[in-house]
């Protein structure tokens, strides 16, 4: 039953952030990664974020030109590192709860 519930989480998490913007889930990647790193000091989250936010979205845009020599879509990149993130997220949350 939690698989099922895991994966009805990562679906619907997957079709908002389809919906609303395909580079909106880069606040949630970076929010969760930045809270972990910095978890006692809340007042500083905002900050590393949004530096975060902007680092993982140059790295994202100049990473494939780099390394292919072509050039692909920030949403195609974003959801390429975004998507492993949230399903690891999604299991470990269903394994802390159990």
């Amino acid at each position: 039953m939690a698989a099922g519930l895991g994966a009805a989480v990562v679906g619907l998490a997957g079709g908002a952030v389809a919906i609303a913007e395909p580079l909106g889930f880069v606040a949630l990647v970076v929010t969760h990664v930045v809270r972990r790193a910095l978890r006692p000091d809340d007042r500083q989250i905002l900050h590393f974020a949004t530096l975060g936010g902007v680092g993982l979205a140059l790295l994202a845009d100049t990473l494939p030109r780099a390394v292919l020599v072509t050039d692909i879509s920030l949403g195609i990149t974003m959801a390429q590192i975004g998507s492993p993130f949230f399903i690891w997220l999604a299991n470990a949350r269903s394994e802390a709860n159990a």
